[in-house]
């Protein structure tokens, strides 16, 4: 899965290939593993009908070098995915498998 990173809420900041995928694994690692795991409970609520995942973090946090989910004056980031091979799995259900490899340390399972 190809994994773009498409805006930043006061930034358009597309980047493609490793470097999203880096910022992924970054991104990921460094919330709280209680983030994390609102996330993956709650993944729909974090896609759009593209399959494009938003992530709200704390701005005064985050510029401090801290990340954590919050909805009030946050930082948004927007990922979007795109297949690279024809999966049967519907979009929110791959960005799961996804998102729970990076949870269990094992890297984004299409790297395979």
């Amino acid at each position: 899965m190809d994994i773009t990173v498409t805006r930043f809420e006061w930034l358009n900041c597309p980047i493609r290939g490793a470097p999203a995928r880096s910022f992924l694994v970054h991104l990921w690692k460094s919330l709280p593993s209680f983030d994390r795991a609102s996330i993956l409970g709650a993944l729909s609520n974090h896609l759009d009908q593209s399959g494009g995942l938003h992530l709200r973090v704390d701005k005064g946090e985050a510029f401090r070098g801290i990340l954590r989910m919050k909805d009030q004056d946050p930082v948004k980031i927007q990922l979007s995915f795109r297949r690279r091979i024809k999966s049967n799995l519907e979009p929110e259900e791959e960005i799961k498998q996804l998102l729970d490899s990076l949870e269990n340390g094992l890297g984004d399972p299409t790297d395979q």
